[in-house]
């Protein structure tokens, strides 16, 4: 467990070569916590669309897994969510 709880915390910025290492880091986890899986995003100050993707394929992932994704957001990742009006992204926020 990482700081609030969380099964991954991750930090800096999540643009492409972030958004590889955020999967690379939480693949691995897929399966292993119940009954969800919690991504401490507070440390992300920036996201892109690469970023985003990532969180979508992860939220997939995990569903295939039996598990749900929940997110603690920073303002960062929830305005990137909102300025991307991508749908479905925002029920993550769990913190």
């Amino acid at each position: 467990m990482f700081r609030s709880g969380a099964d991954a915390f991750l930090s800096g910025r999540l643009d492409n070569p972030g958004a590889e290492a955020c999967a690379q880091r939480v693949l691995p986890r897929l399966g292993r916590c119940e009954p969800d899986l919690t991504l401490d995003l507070t440390g992300v100050d920036y996201v892109g669309g690469a970023g985003l993707r990532v969180l979508l394929a992860l939220d997939g992932r995990a569903h295939a897994v039996g598990q749900r994704l929940r997110i603690i957001a920073s303002p960062a990742v929830r305005n990137a969510a909102a300025l991307a009006g991508v749908p479905g992204l925002a029920r993550l926020f769990g913190g």
